[in-house]
């Protein structure tokens, strides 16, 4: 009987050393912590430190709603953004009982902590509070991911599109194709070296103009032409100055890239004759517009520049018939013995005009008619001093 009651005691106090969780039970795996309550919900990833436990957004098994790659790109990004984002949680660890806290999580409270076959089950001492339940992590993708992976897949198996043959169609339907020539590492110069194949030709604008580049990749991939579309769109909004067209056929895996002083409507011409969308922009790119707001601008200059000389003729011989009246009176001056002239300068009353001359204010209103009653004098008048 005595030997009975001791195997039971032992079964029982070795499941309960079965069930017991310890640091590095924690820190062995990540997990994924079931919080869904329904299919909209997201799972988090969960990893453990000594102290910290870290909560993610596990996006893998979001489903997708995207219905076009553009789409599928935005939703890509989203992800990426959010698995990104990290919780750090800090928790303690004693026997059975483990205690997190959390403000942003409004976490602060203790939970039995137990296995529960490869699960480790977190139970609130809390009513109010949720269960948490740690299953070993294991990523998964949903149907629409797997369904968008096999068409990436097929894409890669695709022929690419022969570019010399879109070259020489444009030659044949008349379009400018100077040089064409197999592109070299320098002709991409910082961007992406993910095209299959790209050549690169030069189109004159005019008769006298400088040659502007025209290039055109083939990809094996969507995501491939995707990203090198967006780096010369990106770079495009950065300035005009690196701004350049961008136009496409995803179902063919082509993009062409323009150099952004062609004028739209050069553009326009390859782009429909190759099969191609154009990459809308916000501004007048027409080169009429631009050539209309050049000739604005050179008869605003013209414009100035007349005004401004015209000025400066009007201050010239007002300067030269100020300096002709001046010698005229420096002339009387020393001409005539028997009278000398002055000139009243500005801001002068007839007792300062006076002590220049060294005369009295009576004998200067005497040589000139005047009174103290009557008088009246203005800068650069001429007047009698002696």
């Amino acid at each position: 009987m005595v030997g009975v009651l001791s195997l039971v005691i032992l079964s029982l106090f070795l499941t309960s050393c079965g069930n017991k969780v310890t640091t590095e039970d924690l820190k062995a795996r990540d997990w994924q912590m079931d919080m869904k309550e329904n299919e909209e919900e997201i799972n988090f990833r969960v990893s453990f430190s000594d102290h910290i436990m870290t909560w993610t957004p596990d996006m893998s098994s979001m489903k997708s709603e995207a219905t076009n790659e553009w789409e599928k790109m935005g939703e890509d990004l989203g992800k990426q953004i959010a698995e990104n984002i990290k919780y750090k949680v800090e928790y303690e660890l004693k026997g059975k009982t483990i205690h997190l806290i959390e403000e942003d999580l409004k976490l602060d409270n203790d939970y039995a902590i137990k296995k529960d076959g490869e699960n480790i089950v977190l139970t609130p001492d809390e009513k109010d509070a949720q269960k948490l339940v740690l299953i070993p992590y294991s990523k998964k993708a949903s149907t629409k991911d797997s369904s968008t992976t096999s068409t990436s897949s097929s894409s890669e198996e695709r022929k690419t599109v022969n570019l010399s043959k879109i070259i020489e169609q444009f030659k044949k339907d008349g379009l400018e194709v100077n040089d064409p020539r197999k592109m070299t590492k320098a002709d991409y110069g910082l961007g992406p070296l993910k095209a299959k194949n790209g050549m690169i030709f030069d189109v004159q604008m005019g008769s006298d103009g400088e040659y502007q580049n025209a290039r055109i990749f083939s990809f094996k991939t969507i995501d491939d032409l995707n990203d090198t579309k967006k780096y010369y769109d990106d770079l495009g909004k950065e300035s005009s100055m690196t701004f350049s067209y961008t136009a496409a056929n995803e179902d063919k895996l082509v993009l062409m890239q323009f150099n952004g002083d062609l004028p739209k409507e050069v553009v326009d011409k390859y782009v429909d004759n190759a099969d191609l969308t154009l990459t809308p922009v916000s501004f007048d790119t027409s080169s009429s517009s631009s050539q209309d707001a050049q000739n604005e601008n050179i008869n605003n200059f013209t414009a100035d520049s007349q005004e401004q000389q015209q000025t400066q003729q009007e201050q010239a011989t007002q300067q030269q018939s100020q300096t002709q009246q001046e010698q005229t009176i420096q002339q009387n001056d020393t001409s005539n013995t028997d009278t000398q002239y002055g000139t009243v300068q500005a801001g002068e009353s007839p007792q300062q005009v006076a002590e220049r001359y060294g005369i009295t204010v009576d004998e200067l209103f005497d040589s000139n008619g005047m009174n103290a009653d009557s008088y009246y004098f203005e800068p650069g008048q001429q007047i009698t001093v002696k």
